[in-house]
């Protein structure tokens, strides 16, 4: 406990502090429930008696903000159709086809239209990529698909019995459309 005196006098500085500027705030919320218990007639005999100091207690008390008096309520709608259309960086006629297709069936369906966007999608060309339309190299989203071909040069040869790995084994990239 040596030095700490200094420690201990900013601390109840501060303490000393807060309850001078917390005070009208604390006074003026037992004042607001008092008035609450009381019936009309008393209501308005007791703000015409003290109106001044109800007054100066409302100025110097802590004003809340909406968020913590409880009175703010945000709802936010997104378009998903016009994200995904946004999303998308080459549109063609293909895709605008598939997005009114899947926006009709998420409408008459109970199924979202993202979901319904995808199977649209597979439905009409099972071997299509969506990464055509959502490309985006800088979270590893490209056209490029990664396949293992055996072997690299000749399809026509026969694979190895081993169950090691080989060393000719190949990893060949190649681009969808």
């Amino acid at each position: 406990m040596r030095r700490n005196g200094f420690k201990i006098g900013v601390t109840l500085a501060l303490l000393l502090l807060c309850g001078y500027y917390l005070y009208p705030t604390v006074r003026y919320a037992l004042l607001q429930r008092k008035l609450n218990r009381m019936s009309e007639e008393e209501r308005a005999a007791f703000i015409e008696a003290n109106y001044g100091t109800i007054q100066s207690l409302r100025e110097r008390a802590l004003k809340l903000g909406l968020d913590l008096q409880g009175g703010m309520h945000v709802t936010l709608e997104v378009r998903v159709d016009a994200l995904i259309r946004e999303l998308a960086t080459d549109v063609d006629e293909t895709f605008e086809e598939v997005l009114a297709a899947a926006r009709e069936r998420a409408r008459s369906g109970d199924v979202s239209l993202i979901d319904a966007f995808v199977e649209e999608f597979e439905r009409r060309d099972p071997n299509a990529r969506l990464s055509r339309y959502f490309r985006n190299p800088d979270a590893g989203i490209t056209r490029r698909r990664r396949t293992k071909r055996w072997p690299p040069t000749c399809a026509s040869r026969p694979r190895r019995r081993s169950t090691a790995p080989s060393r000719s084994s190949a990893t060949a990239w190649t681009v969808t459309a």
